[in-house]
């Protein structure tokens, strides 16, 4: 299951747009993994070609070089063989799975908003820590002569600067290992996720466009058929054959729309 290129987009703000490159970097890596780990599509040659070519212009060097190639779908040996793969319950199996796919997408979605507040908890409470520890050190660094005035015949502030310094060690270690945690579980945590969610929604896609597209399509031809039936039934001068033929051509849509309509 391929999902779609993530997107592009105009940039409103010179920050936001370094949010959105990292971001699609991000979605344009796990769209390669799951292309590279496909069963079919991995072993084929336009991909081999990309993954290997070097150069400029790449998209239009690979229409150029593969537009006289058919695509997966007619080379594929799977694609000869559909009939016996689709299953004598196939309606049922594609509600129950469109149903499956609906809710593992939304409880995956709420997991990666989770996940992505937790790490940015984290990357909050590293800056709070080094910041903290920063401000620590200024005041145990401090130089400013102090006179009697101000600290009498006491030699606490010293022993208080020591003291500061050790803490603002201290808390600038906390800030460094929450970013550790936090980059780890962006990358390692969140990604894996992401990618999971990919998949789910190319999946909900796949139902989508099917019913909206190849049950569409069906219920269109079988449109087509009873008008282009009714034309042959009203024709007194054509021989009774042709209207043989299209109720043969009718069952057979009617055939192939069972097998393939969803339940409503």
């Amino acid at each position: 299951m391929i999902p779609v290129l993530p997107p592009k987009q105009k940039f409103p703000s010179t920050s936001w747009k370094k949010e959105f490159v990292e971001n699609r970097r991000k979605a344009l890596k796990r769209f390669l993994v799951i292309v590279c780990r496909h069963p079919v599509v991995a072993n084929s040659e336009v991909v081999k070609y990309f993954l290997t070519f070097q150069g400029s212009d790449a998209h239009n060097k690979i229409k150029e070089y593969f537009k006289n190639i058919p695509d997966e779908f007619s080379t594929c040996d799977i694609a000869g063989r559909t009939k016996e793969l689709v299953p004598a319950d196939t309606q049922v199996q594609f509600g129950y799975s469109k149903e499956h796919i609906r809710l593992l997408t939304a409880s995956v979605t709420k997991i990666k908003e989770i996940l992505e507040h937790n790490m940015l908890r984290c990357m909050d409470y590293s800056s709070d820590m080094m910041q903290l520890g920063l401000e620590l050190n200024k005041i145990g660094n401090d130089t400013t002569p102090l006179g009697v005035w101000a600290t009498g015949k006491s030699t606490g502030w010293s022993v208080l600067q020591k003291g500061f310094k050790g803490l603002s060690l201290e808390f600038s270690s906390l800030g460094e290992k929450s970013l550790v945690q936090a980059t780890q579980l962006d990358d390692m945590v969140v990604e894996q996720v992401n990618l999971f969610l990919d998949m789910l929604l190319a999946y909900k896609d796949l139902c989508e466009r099917h019913e909206k597209g190849v049950l569409q399509d069906h219920q269109r031809v079988l449109q087509r058929m009873g008008q282009l039936k009714k034309k042959r039934m009203t024709a007194t001068l054509k021989g009774i054959s042709e209207t043989d033929t299209v109720d043969q051509l009718e069952s057979k849509i009617l055939m192939v729309t069972s097998l393939t309509a969803a339940p409503r």
